[in-house]
């Protein structure tokens, strides 16, 4: 970027001042001097996506030197968990051609330290319109996303203490309602007949009662009361109901390690799981859903694979409401997400969250 790039300017009035063009700096020692002074991550990369500018605050975070980054390639100074995966802040491309990038990602250091970066990148053309390059500005994101995650806990938390009240407190004192009800209707039969239909009508009413205080509970908390834990609950969840008229749905366990993740993730990747599958029974025109639950020793995946009409081609894949809630809530787990289409055209959905 040269002075001669960039077209004059009309001045600008601000009280007796005027400003123009001229008064203005080299535009790139214009921006070095912007991103010296601000606490965002700056980076700068060439055609051949190695890193050719990374400003102070970069190279204080992540605790690497000059040397170490200047001239690498981004992959090879920030290995990602998984090659498919582009932690970094890398240009999307949509037919061919590099356009704006927004997305979150984790960011390690050499300390071990590990950052959530809110990346906004946008590509660096000559004046023929080449992209040579592209331009990245970061921002630590990690203390919000552990204030949220911390939120989300602590609503697992209270959602899974409403559900113990409701089950445990207030289901019990129903249940032992209608035995008693039922057993006063026994006696009340020797006698007044129409007493004994109305504590018989008292007693199914309070069972009715009891069931919905059951139902209220699981809504509330899922995963509390299911004999296997979250293993059981996804399987339920792909269990085929009586008189079912929509797609065939499928769980698939995969494990080769204990799971290790806390009650609150559990909960939360339930949510995922219902949500997504949700998500392709609405929209995907799918034949056939499938859930993948994959416990390996340092990571949980999982993923919903459907056969429906897959991603658009033109938009990007989280333009969708249930797609960004799904992100998001991954994002708050600090869970890797990858959206992709799957190898019969349709959607094919993976988070991952190490443990």
């Amino acid at each position: 970027m040269t002075n001669s790039s960039l077209r004059p300017l009309a001045p600008a009035k601000t009280g007796n001042d005027v400003l123009s063009i001229e008064a203005f700096p080299d535009g790139r020692a214009c921006f070095k001097e912007l991103m010296s002074n601000v606490s965002l991550l700056a980076v700068m990369f060439n055609s051949r996506a190695e890193i050719i500018y990374c400003n102070g605050h970069f190279v204080q975070l992540t605790g690497l030197s000059l040397d170490e980054v200047m001239g690498h390639r981004w992959n090879d100074v920030f290995a990602s968990p998984r090659v498919e995966e582009l932690a970094g802040p890398l240009l999307k491309k949509t037919d061919g051609r590099a356009e704006a990038s927004h997305h979150e990602g984790e960011l390690s250091t050499r300390a071990g330290d590990r950052y959530w970066v809110r990346w906004n990148t946008i590509p660096l053309r000559d004046s023929s319109r080449t992209m040579i390059g592209a331009a990245s500005i970061g921002e630590d994101i990690t203390e919000r996303r552990e204030l949220e995650r911390a939120l989300l806990d602590c609503s697992a938390r209270e959602r899974r203490n409403l559900e113990g009240e409701l089950h445990d407190g207030l289901g019990q004192e129903l249940f032992g309602l209608a035995l008693l009800s039922r057993t006063l209707a026994k006696s009340a039969k020797r006698g007044d007949k129409s007493i004994a239909d109305d504590l018989e009508g008292l007693s199914s009413n309070l069972s009715h009662a009891v069931d919905t205080c059951r139902r209220i509970s699981r809504g509330v908390s899922p995963l509390s009361g299911v004999q296997g834990g979250i293993i059981e609950a996804l399987r339920k969840l792909a269990t085929i109901p009586k008189g079912w008229s929509g797609p065939h749905l499928e769980f698939s366990l995969v494990q080769a390690a204990p799971l290790k993740l806390p009650a609150e993730t559990l909960d939360h990747i339930y949510r995922l799981a219902q949500e997504g599958l949700t998500n392709a029974v609405r929209h995907a025109d799918a034949t056939s859903i499938k859930i993948i639950f994959n416990i390996q020793l340092t990571s949980v995946t999982l993923e919903i694979v459907d056969n429906g009409v897959g991603l658009p081609t033109q938009v990007e894949p989280s333009t969708g409401m249930g797609l960004k809630l799904m992100r998001y809530r991954a994002n708050v787990l600090r869970a890797h997400v990858r959206v992709a289409r799957a190898s019969n055209r349709g959607t094919h959905l993976i988070f991952r969250i190490e443990q």
